[in-house]
């Protein structure tokens, strides 16, 4: 009987294999990497009927916080109280609408990325950043303009110590659409 049953095991583990190969060889022919087009500091997107430009990068701690918004205060700490360092960014955008059209700038989607780690941005540093936006979404007439800041931040306890240690060399990219291609600027050292 013990024969039969490592049998059964063999055919069953056999068969979940091909499965999963077979399921994992579908979703990869249907959905397949998209195309990454990578921009510089400076440069231009062009996304549906908007153009939008990196046009200002400020890196630091959190310092930077409190120079742009005093009365704020963002001090990350876990539940025993140990308070953990923090790295800031904020990505500035020029977005400009290029021709008419009901088109809605939808930047719920933005993230940011380096190496194995992403993350969205700071939904309430973004609202602080960006008085008088009530949405994530940017709506304008063919020939307006408009700035936005999108913070970044990351806290240590997101990284190993080792990772920690040379965080301010890690390559920061902000990817604005990942499907049907990926647009994504990378931030400057």
């Amino acid at each position: 009987m013990k024969k039969y049953i490592t049998l059964l095991d063999v055919m069953i583990v056999a068969f979940l294999w091909f499965f999963c190969v077979y399921r994992g060889i579908v979703l990869r022919s249907n959905y397949p990497d998209p195309p990454i087009s990578t921009y510089q500091y400076g440069e231009t997107i062009s996304l549906d009927n908007y153009l939008i430009t990196f046009s200002g990068w400020r890196w630091g701690d959190d310092a930077l916080i409190e120079k742009e918004i005093p009365d704020y205060q963002y001090h990350y700490a876990d539940v025993a109280g140990n308070a953990y360092d923090v790295r800031v960014g904020f990505i500035e955008f020029t977005v400009e609408k290029i021709s008419e059209g009901e088109e809605i700038l939808d930047l719920t989607n933005v993230y940011f990325s380096s190496g194995a780690w992403g993350n969205q941005f700071d939904m309430e540093l973004f609202y602080l950043l960006n008085p008088g936006k009530n949405f994530m979404t940017i709506k304008l007439d063919a020939g307006e303009e408009q700035q936005v800041i999108v913070p970044l931040v990351m806290i240590e306890a997101q990284f190993t110590e080792s990772q920690w240690e040379y965080i301010d060399d890690r390559q920061i990219y902000i990817d604005l659409q990942y499907y049907p291609e990926q647009y994504q600027f990378v931030c400057p050292r």
